[in-house]
């Protein structure tokens, strides 16, 4: 079996925000923050969060494309000084309570990994990325299991207790919260093709939720005296195969069936995602009900050896996400 040069991983943007209320603080300088650290050697970076230990290990990453985001950095008036040559990028990693197998592709036989030695272990990484402004983060995670933004704001808080940085106020922790675009649905209604939509939701009277609007797909007989299910609907293009044109028509078929954003807001659907593009541009993909803005990028994978996501590869997909989606992130600086 041919081995995966890359892999498709979603950068998300998150707001580091004061826990106690979720409200929004003034703007940190996490570039001196990362510096200072970056430059201690006697750093202990690991904590027993939830009972699970996680370790946060600061890299500086010369990324090819990150003058991309610099160019655009450069035209505003930003409150703290960052470096133009590399990206800060924050490895959080918590340990697996297992060791993976492998698998010989010739006969199917198994066997365990192999790790370097006693004092290593198998981790789930999850990469972040402090935007110079509006204390937003670029997090992407390396797989389902990876800890999310709200425990790295949880390390954060644990790692600036150790250094002493909360004595102006004792009582302040931070925690994470999504940046959420208003003018998500706006970008629907302008897209001329749709690559991708994803609709679920529960439904069933046990559930106390409604088949609608997805009861105009499958009609009567899944749209009444029914206990509880959980429908998923992805309609998508094939790699290779589709066209412009068939984009064109998931995007007519999405508004045959759902309409507005209207429809899927009602409660009933637990996700509605769509992946659109307006004109010539990039996709963008849309969370229909949160709002929130991620963009799907391509990961290198490290072949050193082994098929791994490497942080310098993690960073050059999350900054790529970024320059795309500056414009936006910095509309909701304030």
């Amino acid at each position: 079996m041919a081995k995966k040069n890359s892999l498709s991983r979603t950068v998300q943007y998150w707001r580091l925000v004061d826990a106690r209320t979720e409200k929004w603080v003034d703007e940190y300088d996490w570039e001196n923050f990362l510096r200072q650290l970056y430059k201690k050697d006697d750093f202990d970076n690991e904590f027993d969060i939830d009972g699970i230990p996680l370790s946060g290990k600061i890299h500086s990453v010369k990324a090819s494309n990150y003058s991309l985001l610099t160019s655009q950095l450069s035209q505003y008036d930003l409150p703290y000084v960052y470096d133009e040559d590399s990206a800060f990028t924050v490895v959080l990693s918590s340990s697996k309570d297992y060791t993976p197998n492998q698998k010989n592709s010739d006969t199917g036989n198994q066997a365990p990994m192999r790790l370097n030695g006693d004092e290593w272990e198998p981790v789930d990484n999850l990469f972040i990325y402090h935007l110079p402004f509006a204390n937003m983060i670029a997090v992407m995670a390396e797989s389902v299991s990876s800890k999310r933004a709200k425990v790295y704001a949880e390390w954060l808080n644990r790692v600036m207790i150790q250094q002493g940085l909360f004595k102006n106020d004792p009582d302040f922790r931070w925690t994470a919260t999504p940046v959420v675009d208003p003018h998500a649905i706006q970008k629907i209604k302008n897209a001329d093709r749709l690559k991708s939509v994803v609709v679920a939701g529960q439904f069933g009277n046990q559930v106390k939720k409604e088949l609608s609007p997805l009861s105009s797909i499958f009609g009567q007989k899944l749209s009444k005296d029914i206990d509880g299910i959980r429908l998923e609907i992805k309609v998508s293009t094939v790699r290779g195969h589709s066209t412009q044109a068939d984009e064109e028509k998931i995007l007519d078929w999405y508004d045959d069936t759902f309409g507005s954003f209207q429809q899927l807001s009602d409660g009933s659907a637990t996700t509605a995602r769509v992946t659109a593009a307006e004109n010539n541009s990039s996709y963008t993909e849309v969370d229909l009900i949160n709002q929130r803005i991620t963009r799907k990028r391509s990961v290198a994978l490290n072949h050193d050896g082994a098929a791994v996501i490497s942080y310098s590869g993690a960073t050059e997909a999350i900054l790529d996400a970024t320059a795309n989606d500056f414009e936006t992130l910095w509309s909701l600086r304030q």
